[in-house]
């Protein structure tokens, strides 16, 4: 068994030296090209330590047929057309609309709409846990990472790669009602005079420590700071679907039976809408945009649903991962889909590339 980064993995890998500066005119093509054989296992946030800019490409010299493009600089997955966030425009910062405002009454009762300032539109690609730590690609939720652990416990795992460890008082807060721990906010340089929030799918905005103490995010309930001496680090970098990946996926899609695949899209078609619910937007936990009986109905599909949702993981909704697992987890149906189980270094990672190698382990598994 070999070693990336210091972690076991099945998984060979030869670093190749990147290409060479082009000629001046020419295209950028700065890759460094990674090779291996023998089982999938993909810890991206350790390859990613090994590039300094462009792609991260890892060919396969045999056995593996699928290419895997990390692109930093790209958009990439973001979440499904169906449910993708507003991009942001010039005339940020901004102060709320009317209509944000009376979402934000409603759930926030302390929160001052006049003075909160939204420094960041809508977005599905990131949440209160990616902004905490400067990411605007991924979507975070640390007990989703490390299953194995507390909520505490995993929280503190995720903030301590990056450097952060837990304080009486620090930069980052967290959060947690009756329920559990629900959100992240953060201060300091880069966030305004005051604290700042990416509300679960919703606006990213600007305000004071307590004021959105509420039933729904609770109270502060521990702090994160810096260690002294720490370097920033960026541990975790977000995976691409190949295109020759997607197209023999949606080949599969096609060939479920017609009235199989009228149901999954009705069944879908009431989940995403349900997950439009402000409730719902504003939490940052992906198993709360599955308690509806839409979701329900489609891990009771079992096997037959399996390729249409990872026909939608191509298109982005890394939500559908929960539906394969429950799928998976469920021994009441009978499933023949060679769902793959995540190794524990590649469930530490974003929604989006634990999604991503979900769907890899499974297409090279046909």
């Amino acid at each position: 068994m070999d070693s990336i980064g210091g972690i076991n993995t099945q998984h060979t890998y030869t670093a190749l030296t990147p290409k060479k500066e082009p000629e001046k005119g020419s295209q950028s093509s700065d890759t460094l090209v990674l090779s291996g054989k023998e089982e999938l296992t993909l810890i991206p946030n350790k390859i990613s330590q090994a590039k300094s800019s462009g792609d991260i490409q890892l060919a396969k010299n045999a056995g593996f047929s699928s290419a895997i493009q990390t692109v930093g600089s790209l958009a990439g997955l973001a979440g499904s057309q169906a449910i993708e966030g507003t991009e942001e425009p010039d005339t940020l910062p901004r102060p709320m609309t009317e209509s944000e405002k009376m979402t934000f009454e409603r759930y926030f009762p302390k929160l001052d709409v006049d003075k909160a300032v939204v420094s960041g539109e809508a977005s599905h690609k990131y949440n209160c846990i990616s902004w905490t730590v400067g990411e605007t690609e991924q979507w975070f939720w640390p007990p989703e990472m490390y299953p194995d652990q507390s909520e505490r416990e995993a929280f503190d795992s995720f903030y301590a790669s990056y450097g952060l460890k837990p304080n009486d008082k620090g930069e980052v807060a967290r959060w947690k009602n009756n329920e559990g721990l629900t959100h992240g906010s953060i201060s300091g340089e880069g966030h305004g005079p005051r604290w700042e929030s990416k509300c679960g799918s919703l606006v990213r905005i600007q305000h004071e420590r307590d004021e959105l103490e509420s039933t729904t995010y609770g109270w502060i309930d521990g702090y994160y700071a810096k260690e002294k001496g720490s370097i920033e680090m960026n541990p975790y970098t977000k995976m691409q679907i190949p295109e020759n990946v997607k197209k023999e996926v949606a080949q599969k899609a096609n060939n479920v039976d017609p009235a199989t695949r009228k149901k999954f899209d009705s069944l879908y078609n009431k989940w995403t809408e349900f997950r439009k619910k402000p409730d719902i937007q504003f939490s940052s936990n992906p198993a709360s945009h599955c308690k509806t009986d839409s979701f329900k109905e489609i891990t009771q599909m079992g096997d037959s649903a399996v390729p249409l949702l990872m026909e939608k993981i191509t298109k982005g909704d890394f939500f559908c991962l929960q539906a394969l697992k429950t799928i998976k987890d469920n021994s009441i149906y009978k499933v023949e889909s060679n769902i793959p189980t995540l190794l524990p270094e590649e469930n530490k990672n974003s929604e989006q590339n634990k999604s991503v190698i979900t769907l890899l382990k499974w297409y090279e598994g046909r």
